[in-house]
């Protein structure tokens, strides 16, 4: 009897034991800040970005702008506006996906002439103030670039990562999204 009661005895004070740490786990997790968050440079992983994408022309375009957000700080997927310009659709800042507001859908950009090869910069700060980007994007070391997968789409997206990475992972980008949505581009049957 003497021994069963001193294993029960033991067996209760592991258990206060290991409550009294999930207990401080719990709070230390609690305490800690969350990550702050950091652009992914394994572009060898960007290809994974255009599998398992709807048919469906505008989703596909959304569904593979969205998934670019681990790979720069901000973005803005636009499309042909009612005019000559481009209206933004969405955007992404800081791994936050979200849909712009009805009035921030109605401004018009301009942008420079692109094929669905090119890559070119774009000056940011008129889309970053008009869309409320300005918050969290650095703009001394922030550089906007467009490429145009889609004849009927335009990517802008901002990154603060120095020229070589960012030569390497847009050049990725701007790749992995043409493949990604050449099947729509010759279904259209509109040119670039």
């Amino acid at each position: 009897m003497a021994l069963s009661s001193f294993f029960w005895d033991q067996a209760q004070k592991i258990q206060k034991q290991l409550q009294e740490l999930l207990e401080k786990s719990e709070a230390d997790v609690g305490a800690q800040k969350p990550a702050e968050f950091e652009v992914s440079t394994e572009i060898h992983q960007m290809d994974e970005v255009r599998f398992a994408l709807p048919s469906e022309e505008h989703r596909r375009v959304q569904t593979l702008f969205e998934r670019l957000h681990p790979y720069f700080d901000a973005g803005v997927l636009f499309r042909t506006g009612k005019n000559s310009g481009w209206s933004p659709i969405s955007a992404f800042e800081k791994a936050h996906c979200f849909e712009l507001t009805p009035q921030e859908q109605k401004i018009e950009f301009e942008f420079p002439e692109l094929t669905l090869v090119e890559v070119k910069k774009a000056r940011s700060q008129n889309v970053i103030n008009d869309l409320g980007l300005k918050e969290s994007l650095n703009h001394d070391k922030i550089t906007a670039l467009v490429f145009r997968p889609h004849p009927q789409y335009l990517f802008l997206v901002l990154s603060e990562l120095a020229d070589p990475w960012l030569k390497l992972q847009i050049e990725k980008a701007q790749g992995t999204c043409l493949l990604a949505l050449s099947d729509l581009q010759h279904t259209s049957g509109k040119s670039p």
